[in-house]
């Protein structure tokens, strides 16, 4: 196996707060290329930026990579060090190929994460860091991840969802429900809301959509007229695929149960403290997602075959300085 290692630092588990510490130009990632691959002597530096984790992987580095990784972006080796994960060999290879088709990210299964590796990639070559090997793993965990999103649905909703929210509205009288997002779940706990008797609104970014995506007996808002629905009804469940707040501290009040079943936090956690506000968030590992697991072993299935290729391409080219030798 080549001498492939990836260290990184997952932010999107710390809180919001951080986000902006992880906001890098393309400009400081190419100069944090250089600089770690300088510093550690490696053959070759990747640095891939996502919107939950930065990572820097490289080849054959010959010193300690974490603390030359986080100088090079500004990041306190004392403050952050201990929140660094490494991984070498196949153990990094899963890691990447995983990543890339989405199995590890917080929204499960998003397809943002291919253009982000081959933007990696490009940078890293354009500033004179990048090697055959390194391009080579990038280019096939790319052709991997658009294998995996053209045949199987990661993203499929689990009824077990559903279940979850019904129980958290059991206190409840039937009334008036809130959803922010028209996801496949977002639908998906709309209809289910709407067959036990409540009153649901769906918000859509795009009206023109909601004759297309809207279950039977659910009304469609604007999104931006989420607020204006606050006085009106019991409960939000909140379901979409952004990065940003749906609802945020200032701009809730009464009282409420809010729901958050998004991947990335859609409510602002701090709602949990507000008098008259009972926050409950949605945990992937605390409920059965069987239609998800079926996906993501059909995924690992396609991942673990293509990495068979690639492990037998890096033995081969391990090989070649000695069979040059002896030829």
């Amino acid at each position: 196996m080549m001498e492939i290692g990836v260290a990184g630092i997952r932010f999107d588990q710390l809180g919001s707060e951080h986000f902006a510490t992880f906001a890098f130009s393309e400009e400081q990632v190419l100069d944090a290329c250089v600089h770690v691959k300088r510093r550690t002597q490696s053959t070759a530096v990747v640095i891939l930026c996502t919107c939950d984790r930065i990572e820097v992987w490289y080849e054959r580095a010959k010193t300690d990579v974490v603390e030359p990784f986080l100088r090079s972006l500004s990041l306190s080796v004392l403050g952050w060090k201990e929140q660094v994960y490494q991984m070498h060999g196949q153990e990094a290879l899963h890691h990447l190929f995983s990543l890339g088709c989405g199995l590890l990210s917080p929204l499960f299964g998003e397809d943002q994460i291919i253009s982000q590796l081959q933007a990696g990639v490009a940078i890293s070559r354009h500033a004179g860091c990048a090697s055959p090997v390194l391009e080579y793993l990038f280019r096939e965990a790319v052709t991997t991840a658009k294998r995996v999103q053209s045949s199987v649905d990661l993203q499929v909703p689990d009824q077990s969802v559903a279940d979850f929210v019904e129980a958290q509205l059991s206190s409840l009288a039937l009334g008036h429900i809130l959803v922010i997002g028209s996801s496949a779940l977002a639908r998906l706990v709309s209809a289910r809301l709407v067959s036990k008797g409540y009153e649901v609104s769906m918000t859509f970014r795009n009206l023109e959509k909601a004759d297309l995506l809207l279950p039977d007996h659910v009304k469609a808002i604007a999104y931006a007229q989420r607020f204006a629905q606050l006085g009106e009804v019991e409960a939000v469940v909140s379901a979409t695929k952004g990065m940003e707040y749906t609802l945020t501290y200032e701009q809730v009040e009464g009282n409420l149960l809010l729901i958050d079943l998004a991947g990335v936090p859609d409510i602002d956690p701090k709602l949990a403290d507000k008098e008259g506000i009972t926050l409950v968030r949605f945990q992937a590992d605390h409920v059965p997602l069987p239609r998800r697991e079926e996906a993501k072993a059909a995924a690992m299935a396609l991942i673990e075959a293509d990495l068979d290729k690639v492990k037998a391409y890096l033995s081969y080219r391990k090989d070649v300085p000695l069979i040059q030798e002896r030829a």
